[in-house]
């Protein structure tokens, strides 16, 4: 068993899923280009209140908050 699947034991199917789709998530909101509602859907939340209401709960920050403070946390000429 993974990693994931074993610490999937432990926590409902829906909090599991939820985990899995904000690593999703953090990963596209560090790219460049996509709009917070992009990152939502792709992430596979089905709406966008969903998503900051998740993403708030589990990080402490609405969405935009994290991907601002990761932008600028980058220096200039950094890239992905």
């Amino acid at each position: 068993m993974s990693g994931t699947e074993e610490s999937a034991g432990s926590m409902d199917y829906s909090k599991w899923l939820n985990m899995i789709r904000l690593e999703r998530a953090t990963e596209l909101l560090a790219q460049k280009g996509m709009t917070l509602t992009e990152v939502a859907m792709l992430s596979g939340f089905q709406s966008i209140p969903s998503f900051n209401r998740v993403f708030h709960h589990e990080k402490g920050m609405a969405p935009g908050e994290y991907r601002a403070l990761f932008i600028e946390d980058r220096k200039p000429g950094q890239g992905l």
